[in-house]
């Protein structure tokens, strides 16, 4: 009853869970799903070089509330690599698209931020552009200009600048320059790319693979299925933890089971399978340890049928057992002459070596009569007397000399 109640519930309680279990991944699983952007070193005047490290922090600030920015150092680092090797390969200055487009490979991003500050006419000028370098879309444009300020409150603005994309509903998704696709844009390459992304699913990345191995587009797809895999794998883990807590609180070989069933290669899976194994074993040390005690109260009243036959059969030297004398037997029998009733040597005798006798006489001391040993009725005893009783005293008077 309780395994089937514990089946009928689990349903429900893992229904209960499971949001909470994914709520509890939610963080983890937005920042898998922000898009990274690498932010470039700032363009802003001279005078205005020692403000560099507090405005690019502010525009970080900004951006990272909706994507994951990789800024400062590294990128400087890795920009002057990129420009460097591209240059001496070229034996001339690098492709600025080309360049972007290894810089944004070497952080597995896709978007490139650039932010130019201008000071002129007593003020300042502020503009900032993300472009997806290699699909040929500017998702954000924007640009403050700031009348009469001084450095610290461009500092400000640029906050200001930087979140404008985390509370837009949907980019602005402007066609950039044909030249940002690095080629032809109707290029049998480019077209396919296109679909590709309209898809967004790791076929179709792999697609994409297969046909251009090496392909202008061959980093980003590999970073694309790196995503949607880990993307994957969270909310698997947070499906996975969800159906955990259920079975966990449930606390049953039938939870635990279910767990098995839905995630046999989970991460609880081992732990499943002990807890199961444990229930089991004590299920099994219980149900031994009921039959031990219903063989032990059997054996147990055994012994104490077996004493008390003995005590009553050891009173046959004549005076009347004590459990005649609690049923109130001394009020009409002895053993040896007849008062009201017959002796019960006189009983023991007239039923001697009749086969049905014990269950005979047990029906007529239980039940009452008359006519046997003349017309005065015995009253019957049953149930002031119990039947145990009734056996052990009709056994004494049959064992009678």
């Amino acid at each position: 009853m309780n395994k089937l109640l514990v089946a009928l519930l689990l349903p429900l309680i893992l229904y209960a869970f499971i949001p909470n279990a994914l709520a509890a991944k939610s963080a983890k699983l937005q920042q898998a799903q922000k898009d990274r952007l690498v932010l470039m070193p700032l363009h802003l005047p001279e005078e205005d070089r020692n403000l560099a490290g507090a405005m690019e922090s502010a525009l970080v600030k900004g951006l990272q509330q909706k994507y994951e920015v990789f800024s400062g150092d590294q990128v400087s680092q890795k920009a002057r690599q990129i420009f460097n090797k591209e240059s001496k390969s070229a034996k001339k200055e690098c492709d600025e698209t080309r360049c972007m487009q290894g810089i944004a490979e070497a952080f597995q991003a896709e978007l490139i931020a650039t932010a130019n500050i201008t000071k002129q006419d007593g003020g300042y000028f502020l503009a900032l552009s993300i472009q997806n370098i290699f699909d040929n879309k500017v998702v954000y444009s924007e640009s403050l200009t700031c009348r009469g300020c001084d450095s610290f409150q461009v500092v400000d603005k640029l906050k200001e600048l930087a979140g404008a994309p985390a509370s837009a509903g949907v980019p602005t998704e402007v066609e950039a320059p044909v030249s940002s696709l690095g080629g032809n844009p109707d290029s049998p390459e480019n077209s396919l790319w296109v679909e590709v992304q309209k898809g967004n699913s790791i076929d179709d990345y792999q697609a994409y693979l297969g046909q251009y191995p090496k392909g202008k587009f061959m980093a980003l797809a590999k970073s694309r299925i790196k995503k949607i895999q880990e993307q994957d794998a969270l909310a698997l883990a947070g499906k996975d933890q969800a159906a955990w807590d259920g079975a966990n609180s449930v606390a049953s070989e039938a939870g635990y089971q279910g767990y098995l069933n839905s995630f046999p290669q989970g991460q609880y899976a081992a732990l499943a399978q002990a807890r199961i194994n444990k229930i089991k074993r004590e299920d099994a040390e219980k149900e031994q340890a009921a039959r031990q005690k219903v063989e032990t109260e059997r054996q147990l009243r055994l012994s104490q049928a077996s004493s008390q036959s003995a005590s009553i059969t050891t009173t046959v030297a004549g005076e009347m057992p004590a459990l005649a004398k609690k049923a109130n037997c001394t009020a009409c029998h002895t053993i040896n002459r007849s008062v009201v009733g017959p002796a019960w040597r006189d009983v023991a005798a007239k039923y001697r070596g009749v086969s049905d006798a014990e269950a005979r006489l047990i029906e007529k001391v239980s039940r009452g009569g008359s006519g046997v040993w003349g017309s005065l009725p015995m009253p019957a005893n049953a149930p002031r007397v119990s039947q145990e009783d009734i056996r052990a005293l009709v056994k004494f008077i049959l064992a009678l000399p």
